[in-house]
């Protein structure tokens, strides 16, 4: 068992997490900011409070699985060349949720609108025999990430110009490019509850219209204009395509199958929405 200096920081939240954390677990290391700073300026403010060789960042709605941390850490530093490694991540009702991808660009849209990802991911929520082998991925899910810190200096963290979400895509993007591997290991999980305790729950529009920003703040940091144009069109073309088989399907549901695909809708009508407008946008995003 390795000892484990346990840091949580907190954005300015506004109940009574910081009493709770004291009372209950004094061993805890809490910094607690003034305002919201966004997830990527906290990371960093946690993982740069204290020196260590490896820095494990977790989401607060993570449910680590038995030995997780100990497994995770004996995997990473047994493999020299990875500079980050990921976990297979669950639904709290037991099935396999998207835990790594591709970086916005020309191939990830083409995968989208191929439906190459979607089927991908299917397979894997619904196959009987998981998978066990390890891959090396374009990112990892930033919902656990055991980072090497050496890498993390060299990166200088996260951007903090994204306030939330693809902060973790952007760090495992500049990685490689410094030719560490980035790598998904399926051996180990955790469950995610993805800030609900409902699975396979959607975003709303605000967090749509976030998620929307923050992969075009990458596009412009990474990519091309022409490659950010045909990124763009893939996924409005297979944000419509879906919308149109949903609004089909719908037809023939009732009671929670209906109202899971009227959320659907919802989540492909806001990612048109905010796709459309991002594209006509020519200032940062923020």
């Amino acid at each position: 068992m390795t000892d484990y200096i346990i840091t949580v920081v907190d954005n300015a939240s506004t109940d009574d997490t910081e009493e709770v954390i004291k009372q209950k677990f004094p061993q805890v290391r809490f910094i607690s900011n003034s305002q919201n700073l966004g997830y990527a300026k906290a990371v960093n403010i946690g993982v740069k409070s204290y020196d260590t060789e490896f820095a494990l960042v977790v989401n607060n709605d993570v449910i680590f699985h038995k030995e997780l941390v100990d497994n995770l850490l004996k995997f990473i530093s047994e493999n020299k060349n990875i500079g980050v490694a990921g976990v297979r991540q669950f639904y709290p009702d037991g099935t396999i949720q998207y835990s790594y991808g591709d970086p916005p660009g020309a191939l990830t849209g083409l995968k989208n609108l191929l439906f190459i990802n979607s089927l991908r991911n299917f397979f894997a929520e619904h196959s009987k025999k998981k998978n066990n082998k390890i891959i090396e991925v374009g990112y990892v899910d930033g919902a656990a990430l055991m980072i090497r810190r050496e890498v993390f200096d060299v990166l200088n963290g996260f951007d903090e110009d994204y306030f939330f979400y693809t902060e973790e895509a952007d760090f495992c993007y500049r990685l490689r490019k410094n030719n560490w591997s980035v790598v998904f290991n399926p051996s180990l999980a955790i469950t995610h509850l993805r800030g609900s305790t409902t699975a396979h729950s959607f975003p709303n529009e605000q967090q749509i219209k976030m998620l929307v920003d923050s992969k075009f703040l990458f596009c412009r940091k990474h990519l091309s204009k022409i490659e950010t144009i045909f990124y763009t069109i893939c996924e409005l073309e297979n944000n419509s395509i879906l919308y149109a088989i949903t609004a089909v399907t719908s037809i023939f549901l009732k009671d929670e199958k209906l109202s899971k695909a009227k959320a659907k809708l919802d989540f492909h009508k806001y990612n048109i929405k905010y796709l459309l407008r991002s594209k006509n946008t020519k200032v940062p995003l923020g």
